[in-house]
């Protein structure tokens, strides 16, 4: 059975996560991408994980919540993404 409320709860999840690991990964000017990727593939791998670790226990993975956790994980680089560039474009920002 999928539920909306919990499939949204997994979309949130994993928005926050992969924004807040795109923001502390540390990255080189000249690569701005480098943190956008490693966020991506830890995000990637840990839904992987939290899945696959549901078994053992006794409960299901599903791959309606493992959508969701990509799904998630996108729209928290995409935000992350928009929020970097406007930052970066103010000129009251503090040099690094």
């Amino acid at each position: 059975v999928t539920s909306w409320s919990d499939k949204s709860l997994h979309v949130t999840a994993f928005a926050v996560l992969a924004f807040l690991l795109a923001w502390a990964v540390p990255t080189h000017p000249k690569r701005k991408s480098q943190n956008v990727l490693v966020a991506t593939f830890i995000g990637v791998a840990y839904s992987a994980i939290d899945e696959l670790t549901q078994i053992p226990v006794g409960r299901t993975a599903d791959w309606a919540d493992f959508a969701a956790d990509l799904f998630g994980i996108l729209a928290g680089i995409v935000v992350y993404v928009a929020m970097r560039e406007a930052i970066l474009a103010t000129p009251f920002r503090l040099k690094p």
